[in-house]
């Protein structure tokens, strides 16, 4: 099911509120609400993976309260078995193809491995788990009751796309303790809601007929101008559409009482990549960090060892992403850009803010490419033709004819995408870079509860209505990974 549906938002979502609430109203049993909430996860979520969700677990759950009784050294035995024991699954559904084509590379025939089954959000859930391993090795997480772990981690506002929950922070919350909610919660949650439908409905969307038609077009026979629309057109897209379903489910857990924490911040107006990482995808930075980047040293040992932590921290994320070399380099050229810039702010090396931005906002833009792509040759084809290899063209227009007889190539292939296309970019990326983001409009919208904040959430909701509508539903692209 997804959440950007008229069957989710008018139907799942309201029967389920009434059951959540209701409950808390009627029933005291905290297990009780926490099964029934449960069910309600494993229905919005679907049979197909449910055995494998389940399994993985029941087998976190039963790892981690055994490394949080054991000692000494059997508590470091424990750790890396469960984390192996997660990491199987993912690695069966998620990489077994990928592993079949290096096989077959390696002795030179064709090897196909094709897994029976990829359940959804595998790669969000095993994260959670081995976070919640890791914490119960450092001490930092009690163990928990396992029912509120099966909730914790099955819960349908994270279970498919993120954001990647943090066990130990956001267990307490599904204890359903929270008798009612105040005006302004209920404000923030319907214009967070909207705000994510209009970023993926709206924006991201059409942004995709564009990217998608481009995408298309070799990319040794790109012109300049339609491979920076396509660079830049896919960035916008993927930052509209997941940050827009980051801020829906957001709005949707607080109308359950539960607060996830951000996962966007502006990250296109970032000064550096180090601030980029600051504000993109903030829970899997916060978890890169704190269960990969600090665990092999960190910054503990050395110059040369910090740079290697970093750079294979973003290679291995890469890899998260999905099974492709693309997505390899697309990590590694992150943790290059990192290495860098972290060793430019080492020597105190200062430039203009315009140029910061623009060094930081090109390099993510070329990264992305690889990411969009999945073959590496594509993506450097694409990349030169940004550079004028193939030549320069325009879309047809009025003023084509004038281009023309300056020695301007006027491009034939811009039918799908033409003048409206190209200025939906433009209107895009000045959204990206110059309005704040969906969290802090939200609070200046909600800052008093009042009339003013009463109308103007009403207004959100409303147009929101008419855009789910108008319109039928389409998955996110984190689906995907």
């Amino acid at each position: 099911m997804l959440i950007n549906s008229f069957s989710f938002l008018f139907c799942f979502m309201p029967l389920s509120l009434l059951i959540m609430w209701g409950m808390k109203r009627y029933v005291d049993n905290m297990a009780f609400r926490q099964a029934v909430f449960t069910v309600l996860s494993f229905l919005f979520y679907g049979l197909d993976g449910a055995p494998v969700l389940l399994g993985t677990i029941w087998l976190s759950y039963w790892f981690g309260g055994r490394i949080a009784a054991g000692k000494g050294r059997q508590r470091v035995r424990l750790l890396a078995a469960g984390i192996v024991i997660c990491l199987l699954p993912l690695l069966y559904c998620k990489y077994l193809t990928f592993a079949g084509g290096i096989l077959g590379w390696l002795i030179h025939q064709d090897v196909q491995l094709t897994p029976l089954i990829v359940p959804l959000g595998i790669s969000f859930y095993t994260f959670s788990q081995i976070g919640y391993l890791a914490d119960c090795f450092r001490g930092d997480a009690k163990q928990q009751p396992f029912l509120r772990y099966l909730t914790t981690v099955s819960n349908f506002f994270c279970i498919t796309s993120g954001p990647i929950v943090d066990v130990k922070s956001l267990a307490p919350q599904f204890e359903f303790r929270k008798k009612r909610l105040k005006s302004e919660e209920i404000c923030k949650a319907l214009c967070l809601i909207s705000f994510g439908l209009f970023k993926k409905v709206i924006i991201a969307d059409y942004l995709s007929k564009s990217v998608n038609s481009l995408a298309a077009v070799p990319g040794d026979s790109m012109y300049m101008m339609e491979a920076w629309l396509f660079s830049v057109g896919y960035s916008l897209q993927l930052y509209f559409d997941f940050s827009g379903y980051s801020e829906m489910v957001m709005g949707i857990a607080l109308l359950f009482g539960i607060e996830l924490p951000r996962n966007f911040s502006a990250p296109y107006k970032s000064l550096s990549i180090i601030e980029f990482w600051r504000r993109w995808h903030m829970t899997l930075g916060y978890w890169v960090k704190n269960y990969l980047y600090i665990p092999m040293g960190g910054n503990r040992r050395g110059q040369f060892r910090k740079s290697l932590n970093l750079f294979l921290s973003m290679a291995i994320i890469g890899l998260w992403h999905g099974a492709g070399w693309n997505f390899v380099l697309w990590g590694c050229l992150h943790g290059v850009y990192l290495v860098i810039n972290h060793q430019w702010r080492r020597f105190h090396i200062t430039i203009p803010k315009a140029i910061a931005w623009m060094l930081t906002y090109v390099s993510v833009v070329h990264a992305w490419v690889f990411f969009r792509v999945s073959d590496i040759r594509q993506g450097w084809s694409i990349i030169q033709a940004m550079y004028g290899k193939n030549g320069f063209a325009v879309p047809e227009s009025g003023l084509s004819a004038i281009l023309q007889s300056m020695g301007v190539q006027v491009g034939d292939r811009f039918s799908s995408v033409g003048l409206p296309g190209l200025a939906l970019v433009v209107v895009a990326f000045l959204i990206a870079l110059i309005l704040p983001d969906a969290v802090s409009m939200t609070d200046m919208i909600i800052r008093k509860p009042d009339r003013r904040s009463a109308l103007m959430t009403a207004l959100l909701f409303s147009a929101a209505v008419i855009i789910v509508g108008a319109g039928s539903a389409t998955e996110f692209l984190y689906y995907q990974f």
